[in-house]
């Protein structure tokens, strides 16, 4: 018995050592739930926000929760997944509300894993011009993981409309001397702003760091196309990131802050590129990278933050997704996952003067998966030509043992898509199991009669 006495008082001298109970009039941080359904703590954001204290955190499930998110507080808000976990503003009102004022920063908040659509903002006051997320005179901030989609800022309607940031609006930051906000691995699409920055509007002196974030397809009335607009004395860091266009008025970016991105449209910045970043289907909203996107493998992994392993959707990152053999962060919230596939052509030098009917593949997957469970359908080579349906078969061509699919397609379609070399890249992607594969062969181009 007495040896039993004594374990216990050790055991409790190391509970209470290892893990102190707070120190006198500091309260321990709570985690409050938030479903829906009824099954937690609340059933709305706002009921726990509400019965929330400074750096409390608040996890809300997969759910539609028709709200307007007042943040007063120093929060984190932790959705269970971006894509089923939603706050709809319902078109009545502004959506997330973390604003402070000329003589107090706003809260400091973490926002993460939420879709945030549906905002409309009506109101005449410059706090209340922005329908997605409003950060007005806002303290630190991070928006991670988040799809900021379908927010209308319009007041009041035409002919004289003003309106700021349809998805985000920062908004004199640095009136209280915040440098620390960041957007990052966010999806920021099909937002509207009645006068300017259609997704983010940095309007004086708000120079967050946008990381690894897809903002296109946003527009304003002032400008069809608006996806981030930087105004008076803002310095953003905008790094590994896909923007429609970039407009900066009053400002002087700092070199080196705006690089390794794809800018479609605005001011020539060294160190981005400006290429169809060739989405999937963006008219119905699908923002991911096809594999011969150029946004592939051609980031800074050196700016990556240390928590970034997965991209907006929870999928691995930072992967090789071109098989060179590297792993290099692609451009924008998407990362591109691909199977790495083994490609042959045969003939492995390709005449463009030749009449010859069919060029043949060899298709070879790494182990774990079946070539014969490739949807043809999905075959292209270059991004353009579709592999003939017949004739298909799986043999081991190269004799390594290891099965290969063969497949052809049609020369003169192939020969449109290549220029005369010695070492030609020729890429071939399509599905298995509902994967992306794809794989690069080098061959020969030449142009005789």
């Amino acid at each position: 018995m007495k040896r039993k006495i004594t374990g216990l008082v050790f055991a409790l001298v190391m509970v209470i050592t290892i893990f102190p109970p707070a120190p006198a009039g500091v309260s321990a941080a709570t985690t409050w739930t938030v479903d829906d359904n009824g099954s937690a703590d609340f059933s709305t954001i706002q009921g726990a926000i509400d019965a929330a204290s400074d750096g409390d955190t608040i996890s809300v499930a997969a759910g539609t929760y028709y709200e307007h998110v007042i943040i007063d507080k120093d929060l984190t808000l932790i959705g269970e997944d971006p894509e089923t976990t939603i706050i709809d503003g319902g078109g009545t009102g502004q959506v997330i509300i973390a604003n402070g004022s000329w003589s107090s920063p706003g809260p400091s908040f973490t926002l993460e894993g939420f879709t945030i659509t549906n905002g409309f903002a009506s109101g005449s006051s410059s706090h209340q011009l922005c329908a997605g997320i409003s950060c007005f005179y806002s303290g630190p901030g991070v928006i991670r993981n988040c799809r900021i989609i379908g927010n209308y800022s319009n007041w009041p309607p035409y002919p004289n409309p003003i309106g700021y940031g349809g998805g985000i609006y920062l908004y004199n930051l640095g009136r209280h001397g915040v440098t620390d906000f960041r957007i990052e691995n966010c999806l920021i699409a099909n937002n509207y702003a009645g006068s300017k920055g259609g997704g983010i509007a940095c309007y004086t002196e708000s120079s967050p760091s946008i990381i690894n974030c897809t903002i296109v397809d946003n527009s304003a009335w002032y400008d069809v196309e608006d996806d981030v607009w930087v105004f008076h004395d803002s310095d953003p860091i905008i790094r590994n990131s896909i923007i429609g266009k970039l407009t900066i008025v009053a400002s002087s970016p700092t070199p080196g802050n705006i690089t390794y991105n794809d800018i479609l449209s605005g001011p020539y910045i060294e160190g981005n590129i400006s290429a169809d970043p060739l989405f999937t289907d963006p008219e119905a909203g699908d923002y991911h990278l096809q594999p011969s996107s150029p946004c592939i493998d051609v980031g800074d992994n050196i700016t990556v933050p240390s928590w970034l392993t997965t991209d907006f959707e929870g999928d691995p990152r930072i992967l090789d997704g071109n098989g060179d053999g590297d792993k290099v962060v692609d451009m924008g919230a998407d990362e591109c996952y691909i199977v790495a596939a083994t490609i042959g052509f045969d003939p492995a030098t390709v005449n463009l003067k030749s009449k010859g009917k069919w060029i043949t593949c060899y298709i070879e997957l790494p182990e774990g998966y079946n070539v014969g469970d490739i949807d043809v359908d999905s075959i292209l080579l270059n991004g353009e030509v579709e592999a003939e349906p017949r004739p298909l078969e799986i043999g081991n061509y190269d004799g390594d043992s290891v099965a290969d699919l063969m497949v052809k397609f049609e020369q003169s379609a192939v020969q449109d898509t290549l220029e005369v070399g010695d070492e030609v890249g020729v890429m071939v992607t399509g599905e298995v199991e509902g994967t992306l594969f794809g794989g690069t062969d080098i061959i020969r181009v030449i142009d005789k009669g």
